[in-house]
């Protein structure tokens, strides 16, 4: 401490008398240390000296009698650089010949040398001779430099093997744009290249081009994140694995005598957390990048009663984290559960590079360590439907998100193998790559097909040789790959990952190749994603990269049931007509499209010029969501009665049931097969406030059984609601009652006509549910009259507790249907005495349709007895159907930040409803610029975000989403015939998109937005507000 005094009381001056003295006595390790605290004080101080190159040129020359070439070749060539200055060819003849520009030369020559770079160091002495041709020792040392290149040639050392050149371009290095760059100068190549030049989210956040479209991806994205880590929480395979392999890492750390200091990027709830402390770690960080699962992860550990001096919560991203300031300690175990179906894409390997290189010890512990990327040529195809080739239909497969919208499966008919699986990439996230890379596959085809794109996965290594996940077991189960054991057996190493699937990546076109043929598949990734290409290739025809596309189209044509049903009652209808000799004049309303027609089409048509006079006779259409009515059905239809539809005019379908039943879907305590004995789990019930919604949500109820999610029917099927297309539009529904708790699961029956009947119930999966609800309570208890006090509502107590809704599930006894009429009203009442379906009916084997159903959250949750009887009220407001508890019963559920009510309503104080608002502000300035034609266009900035989704820290599918939201929006908003308030003389009008499902136009009609239209609603309102 006195030396390191001592040095920093000197000056300048003082240091390098001292270094040179040092050199001259032959004591150059001192001169080294002299020169070194020169120079470390000129650039701590941010001093700059004009004579600042001689002191490199100095201790160049004490490197060199140390033997430390490349050292003395950094400090030769430092002292160059300094002298030339930033212009190299315009340095002055009095630099060029001044001594200590040639001692410098002479000093770089000795040390490539000392290197063995003999070339390069007669370069430097004829350079130093062009300065100074009488200098002695250059002169010397150049004869040296010749002699020691003949020595070379007659010994052969000049010889040099020159490995092949490598088939594609070499690696470029991953860099940053700098914080200064314009991000309008910034492109993306149409096709689809990766850059090499990563954006950074600072920038991002600033750059007036993207920043909007930047803030509003992120704020969707922290909206969605917390209802879809719900799922990963109901994932027992992933969660088991992660867990067991954080505490093999932690007790390995541990048994080595040392604390264990977790750094967990990507914590979610903090489930892994509480796993890692368990375990036996000493401190925890859990870094977030959403806020509303930072601020979740806090209430979790806080309810399992965590010690608070035990973690450490940062809501940031990865690369933001600085040491001491963030996190305490370095960490010796790193685990980044931050990966998606394409690996990448949420920033995996920038946050692991950022932690391995600033915060983590050189010993850490990786989880994952490592991926390897598995990759195989397929042909996705729609089939023939009702004998149509609908294939032009599969050049629109194209997914931004590279997430496929559905699961494949073998009997789906659509995927097909045509290669065998082959490695692509081998990532170690320990020592993470800094450069993209691109390799060229072989694929030899084993089957005849067309060729449409890539399947990839992955199997990470979770530290231990025995502990892996791989996401394409899904695949080895579906189509029996090699090793890979029947569907129905039970080994733990092919369990499916329900919230990992493979990915799926297009190639330029559809290329049609035969068994046998081989094809150069070239495989690139930049750290931040992945894509396959054919480079040169004669496509029967291209894909198209159009985010506007539906993705639930292709699920919509892979419903072969509800094709031949509508087929099969057209058949009749038009045998009908012909029968009576009338001529059939069909109207179809969009069954063929998937995506839902405004109503301002139908309204414009006219008879005699889009049907012919006299009208349609026959009028077909599919514009259902799960819950029947969503897409405004109703008013579409009435819009065509009264504009192009004959008054006897056959509609199909023409009517429908709506049968509903109680449920419970509420995460309680969540375990795995790891948790020891006595342990009941990790209490992760503060998670539930983010399920609730205003609107039902469409879901599987197969896919959730399978998921494992805490998912309970409560009653028995109840119909709810009876519409009769044919008649007029409008009155109230009939009354019934059930027993309920927290949410209802609803769907429906579509009679197309007296013969055929279509439905979305989920027979198979509603018997086991509810045979388990027998097996829990297999007789009714006494029931409890509604009007009583209720026990206060506890979503964590168990579920066999007294305090949860389970009526018997007993079928009921037969009652009519008793319809209540009320004027001026669409609400009305449910009750459980309703008649069940047949059993016959729910055992009979009902093909999967893509409806789904529809799961609505109550607004009020109510414990209740077996056997009692709850007042349900179904309000059918236009287009939506609700359900929620009679005033006054049940206590309010919690809702999510956004959603809460202060002073009476969302009020300016909130400031989670004021991020929501600003997106709505966004949107309704994108909205009203779109006419003037000057902005680019919502697409090139959602490509310019997806280019660098990665390093940008973004949600791949969140933002997949609002691209296509966004891009609809401003495909709607370009067509003034339909949207009149986009024209300049509706300037006073504002247009906002809400939760509303119908939109009033400016003359008075109604316009459905439809579900892919984000629910567009038109206000007559001042310019300057909503979205």
């Amino acid at each position: 401490m006195r030396e390191e005094s001592a040095v920093r009381r000197k000056t300048l001056a003082q240091l390098n008398q001292d270094g040179v003295r040092a050199a001259k006595s032959g004591d150059h390790v001192t001169a080294v240390a002299a020169f070194s605290h020169l120079i470390m004080r000129t650039q701590s101080d941010h001093i700059t000296h004009g004579e600042l190159h001689v002191c490199y040129s100095n201790r160049a020359a004490s490197h060199l009698a140390l033997d430390l070439f490349s050292e003395a070749l950094n400090d030769a060539e430092r002292c160059i650089s300094l002298m030339l200055g930033s212009s190299p060819s315009s340095a002055s003849s009095a630099v060029r010949y001044s001594p200590v520009y040639v001692k410098a030369l002479l000093r770089k020559g000795r040390a490539l040398m000392g290197l063995g770079c003999t070339r390069d160091a007669l370069s430097a002495f004829q350079e130093g001779l062009r300065c100074d041709p009488f200098h002695a020792d250059l002169r010397r040392d150049l004869d040296a430099g010749h002699k020691a290149l003949l020595e070379d040639v007659l010994t052969g050392k000049n010889l040099q093997l020159k490995a092949l050149p490598p088939s594609g371009p070499p690696s470029e290095r991953i860099t940053y744009h700098p914080h200064s760059m314009p991000l309008h100068r910034i492109a993306v190549d149409d096709d689809d290249r990766l850059p090499s030049t990563l954006l950074t989210a600072f920038q991002a956040e600033r750059d007036h081009a993207v920043r909007d479209s930047y803030n509003y991806a992120t704020i969707q994205a922290d909206v969605a994140m917390p209802k879809r880590h719900l799922a990963y929480l109901a994932d027992k395979h992933r969660l088991s694995k992660m867990e067991a392999a954080v505490a093999r890492a932690v007790q390995r750390v541990v048994s080595e005598g040392k604390d264990c200091r977790v750094l967990l990027l990507g914590a979610g709830a903090g489930y892994l957390a509480i796993a890692a402390l368990k375990a036996g770690a000493a401190h925890v960080t859990c870094v977030e990048r959403w806020l509303y699962l930072a601020s979740s992860c806090k209430e979790v550990l806080d309810i399992n009663q965590v010690p608070q001096e035990q973690y450490k919560i940062l809501y940031k991203r990865p690369c933001d984290l600085v040491l001491l300031k963030d996190v305490p300690i370095c960490c010796n175990v790193v685990v980044c559960d931050m990966i998606d179906d394409g690996l990448l894409g949420c920033g995996l390997i920038p946050a692991v590079t950022h932690a391995a290189a600033s915060l983590a010890t050189h010993d850490a512990v990786f989880i994952p360590s490592s991926a390897t990327v598995m990759a195989q040529a397929v042909q996705l195809a729609t089939p023939a439907v009702a004998g149509f080739d609908v294939s032009a239909v599969d050049a629109y497969r194209w997914f931004q998100s590279q997430q496929l919208p559905c699961q494949i499966s073998a009997e789906s008919q659509i995927l097909k193998q045509l290669s065998d699986p082959q490695e692509a990439w081998y990532f170690d996230l320990a020592c993470p790559p800094d450069c993209a890379a691109r390799k060229t596959l072989d694929l030899t085809f084993t089957q005849d097909g067309i060729f449409s794109g890539v399947m990839f996965w992955y199997r990470l290594q979770l530290g231990c040789d025995d502990l892996m996940l791989d996401t394409g077991a899904v695949l080895a189960r579906s189509f029996a790959l090699p090793g890979a054991p029947p569907a129905g057996t039970e080994q733990d190493s092919w369990e499916v990952c329900q919230t990992l699937q493979p990915a799926y990546h297009p190639i330029a076109g559809r290329l049609k190749v035969q068994a046998g043929t081989m094809l150069p598949l070239l495989a690139c990734h930049n750290t931040a994603r992945m894509t396959f290409e054919i480079e040169e290739a004669e496509y029967e025809a291209l894909t198209v990269s159009d985010p506007t596309f539906p993705p639930h189209t292709f699920a919509m044509l892979a419903d072969n049931s509800r094709v031949d049903a509508y087929q099969a009652a057209l058949q009749r209808a038009v045998l009908r007509l012909r029968e009576t000799g009338s001529e059939a004049v069909v109207l179809d309303l969009g069954s063929g499209t998937g995506v839902s027609v405004i109503q301002a089409d139908v309204s414009a048509l006219q008879q005699g010029r889009d049907v012919p006079f006299g009208g349609a006779n026959i009028a077909v259409f599919d514009l259902f969501d799960a819950g029947l009515l969503g897409h405004n059905v109703l008013g579409l239809l009435d819009a065509a009665k009264r504009t192009v539809m004959q008054s006897s005019a056959t509609i199909i379908p023409c009517a429908a049931s709506v049968w509903v039943c109680a449920a419970e879907l509420l995460t309680r305590r969540v375990s795995t097969c790891h948790t020891t004995q006595g342990d009941s789990g990790v209490n992760c019930s503060p998670l539930n406030k983010y399920r609730h919604d205003d609107a039902y949500e469409t879901l599987h109820v197969e896919d959730l059984v399978r998921s494992g999610a805490p998912f309970r029917l409560l009653s028995q099927p109840v119909r709810a609601l009876e519409v009769d297309f044919t008649a007029a539009v409008g009155g109230a529904p009939p009354s019934s009652q059930i027993s309920v708790m927290n949410a209802v699961l609803f769907w429906f029956d579509l009679d197309l006509d007296s013969t055929t009947q279509l439905t979305n119930c989920p027979h198979a999966a509603l018997a086991t549910l509810l045979a388990h609800t027998q097996q829990e309570h297999p007789t009714p208890v006494a029931t409890v009259d509604s009007s009583n006090h209720e026990p206060p509502y506890d979503e964590n107590k168990p579920p066999n507790s007294s305090a949860v809704t389970l009526p018997s599930a007993e079928p009921s006894e037969d009652n009519s249907l008793k319809s209540s009429e009320r004027e001026n009203s669409d609400v009305s009442s449910l009750a459980c005495a309703e008649q069940t379906p047949s059993s016959s009916q729910q055992q009979q084997q009902q093909p999967r349709h893509h409806w789904g159903q529809a799961l609505q959250y109550l607004d009020c949750a109510l414990p209740v007895q077996p056997g009692s009887r709850v007042p349900l009220i179904l309000n059918r407001d236009g287009s939506k159907l609700h359900f929620t508890l009679r005033p006054g019963v049940g206590l309010p559920v919690p809702r999510p930040p956004w959603k809460i009510e202060w002073g009476g309503g969302s009020s300016v104080e909130n400031p989670h409803f004021q991020r929501l608002h600003y997106c709505k502000l966004l949107i309704a300035d994108f909205l009203q610029r779109l006419p003037s034609g000057r902005f680019p266009s919502v697409a090139a900035d959602m490509k310019i975000l997806s280019a660098h989704c990665g390093s940008l820290f973004l949600d791949p599918q969140a933002l997949a989403e609002t691209t296509h939201t966004l891009t609809l929006l401003e495909s709607l908003f370009k067509q003034p015939h339909l949207v009149p308030g986009v024209l300049p003389e509706a300037v006073s009008h504002v247009w906002s998109a809400s939760n509303a499902p119908t939109a009033s136009s400016t003359d008075g009609t109604d316009m459905d937005g439809g579900c892919e239209r984000n629910a567009i609603s038109h206000t007559s309102s001042q310019l300057g507000g909503g979205w």
